[in-house]
């Protein structure tokens, strides 16, 4: 009942209520001893305890705390008043129980067990290992008696999944967020999984159904969190690695000494530094290449200390003089044609290309806004070597544009050479359909196939 309501009840003011009321509470305080009493009784039946201390077991264990089951709020009130920092009424379990630790205290505690567990997430505690450390975790702190209430508050934030040689369950994530269920959905698989396997996994532990919604939240989550890339869309974690940590040092190792011996100033792509340790790596190393390839290789040399990663498996050696940031392929080829003071068949550009950094064995386009292809596997700059002035080549791709959108559909190459014959400029007889071809290639307005050019939108 509030000060509100008393004074309502007895035609006085709320004012007046709360002065009765705490010089009663004084009097009771100075002049009585039951609220001693009543902490002594308490103190006695908490000290020790290994169970919970439920309001309605009061009675059931002194009888001078008969008819408190009835009134359990004030019993709450009771205590906040008289005792407020000894001991507290809390629901715990959906059930009033009486505790030394408040509700914030309560609160904490079940932070510092998750953070604990969460913070230990590798060692893969099994359910009963987990119950273990919460009951140890409470009993040093003398605290045994809300080990069930802890225990099930914690529950809906530990993920624990069956693996196949194991007789129980395993912790596999921490927590309720989208990047927690999401590492337990991971966690859960022996091998690395693709994006949308581990979204299904997700699915079933937050039991809903799947969506592309959920699919991209899931996705992003795992880029986002920087797990292990073990392929195109293909994610995992240290524990899916095929090498122990041992056998990862020592082939990151053998692979800094074999670079440096080639070239210790210069980007290397995952793909080469594989090349390299089958061919001239010892025999120890060599007969484990089989259990890498460029996405493992990557990971491996990611966590090593002889390595600097520039991202998109590209990497330096830690003590090389090359900036830290990885080089473009467009920006070597320039540099390259630019050194040439020539165009160059594909093949020269990317050896020279190779000599300034490491590229994959699935080379990208070397196009860009500055380097284009003259002709079939020649390639040069758009300044230098494409004939056309920059006002000429805008107009060109403007008319191809417009041929484009009147035509509703792809134009072939050879087609194209008709655009040249119709424009009332005279572009130079040198200048080919390929050179056009070779400019739209370099305009986002359009999308070029073996055989055709087509309107990007």
């Amino acid at each position: 009942m509030t000060l509100a309501a008393i004074a309502r009840e007895h035609n006085i003011s709320r004012e007046r209520a709360r002065q009765i009321f705490n010089r009663a509470k004084k009097k009771i305080q100075t002049r009585s001893s039951w609220h001693i009493r009543l902490q002594n009784k308490l103190d006695c039946l908490l000290r020790k305890r290994q169970i919970p201390l439920r309001l309605y077991m009061l009675e059931l264990e002194d009888d001078w705390f008969e008819g408190v089951s009835q009134k359990p709020q004030f019993m709450r009130n009771l205590l906040g008043k008289f005792l407020t920092s000894d001991f507290h009424v809390l629901q715990l379990s959906d059930v009033w129980t009486i505790s030394r630790v408040s509700e914030e205290g309560f609160q904490r505690i079940l932070k510092t067990i998750l953070s604990q567990f969460d913070c230990a997430a590798d060692e893969r505690y099994t359910e009963s290992e987990t119950s273990l450390l919460v009951r140890a975790f409470l009993h040093g702190r003398g605290q045994a008696y809300l080990v069930d209430d802890i225990s099930k508050a914690i529950a809906q934030y530990l993920h624990f999944h069956s693996k196949p040689h194991s007789a129980e369950r395993i912790l596999v994530g921490v927590g309720s967020s989208i990047s927690s269920m999401v590492q337990a959905a991971l966690s859960s698989f022996d091998y690395p999984q693709h994006y949308t396997k581990v979204a299904e996994r997700y699915c079933e532990l937050i039991c809903t159904e799947i969506n592309e919604t959920v699919v991209k939240k899931v996705h992003h989550s795992l880029v986002s969190m920087r797990f292990l890339l073990y392929g195109r869309g293909t994610y995992g974690t240290w524990e899916h690695f095929p090498l122990p940590p041992h056998i990862r040092e020592h082939i990151a190792n053998e692979s800094a000494s074999l670079l440096r011996k080639i070239e210790i100033n210069r980007q290397w792509h995952a793909v080469e530094i594989l090349n390299i340790l089958l061919t001239k790596s010892s025999e120890q190393v060599r007969c484990l290449i089989p259990c890498l390839d460029k996405y493992s290789l990557s990971i491996l040399l990611s966590s090593s200390e002889s390595f600097v990663s520039l991202r998109r498996m590209v990497f330096k050696l830690s003590e090389g003089h090359v900036p830290e940031s990885r080089y473009d392929i467009s920006d070597l080829a320039e540099k390259v044609l630019l050194d040439a003071g020539r165009p160059l068949p594909r093949y020269k550009l990317i050896n020279g290309i190779k000599k300034l950094r490491g590229m994959n064995s699935e080379i990208c386009s070397l196009g860009s806004q500055r380097v284009g292809r003259i002709a079939p596997g020649v390639w040069g700059l758009i300044d230098r070597d494409f004939i056309l002035d920059k006002d000429q080549r805008t107009e060109l791709l403007n008319l191809l544009e417009q041929h484009l959108s009147q035509a509703a559909h792809p134009l072939n190459h050879c087609d194209i050479g008709q655009i040249l014959a119709q424009s009332d400029t005279d572009f130079p007889e040198a200048f080919s359909t390929y050179m056009l071809v070779g400019l739209a290639e370099t305009d986002e307005r359009f999308r070029i196939s073996r055989t055709s050019v087509a309107l990007a939108n």
